[in-house]
């Protein structure tokens, strides 16, 4: 459990700001954090994509997403091995791409 709620206190780094403001940034942090820092034996990608999809469904975001395509996406995402500031542009690169499957 500990682990997830590292993930969870990733989005308030400092008190009171959020580092990833938007549905779209908290659902992509939620999809590659929960793929990488295996808090379960098995299905951390599956977890990773479904919290991240489910986090848009309720806030009122469609699923256009092919399974392939989402998959293919979890892949990429188990194999990166991003730090710093390149783990920040990724996690917003990886936003667009929810973004452009998650319409309102």
């Amino acid at each position: 459990m500990s682990k997830i709620r590292s993930i969870l206190d990733q989005q308030y780094p400092h008190f009171d700001h959020e580092k990833y403001p938007t549905v779209y940034e908290k659902a992509a942090m939620l999809w590659y954090f929960l793929t990488k820092n295996h808090c379960f034996v098995d299905g951390n990608k599956r977890v990773g994509f479904y919290a991240a999809s489910i986090l848009l469904k309720i806030n009122g975001y469609s699923d256009n997403v092919d399974d392939d395509e989402a998959y293919a996406k979890a892949i990429q995402i188990s194999c990166s091995q991003l730090t710093g500031k390149a783990l920040d542009t990724y996690i917003l690169e990886l936003s667009h791409w929810l973004k452009e499957r998650f319409p309102k």
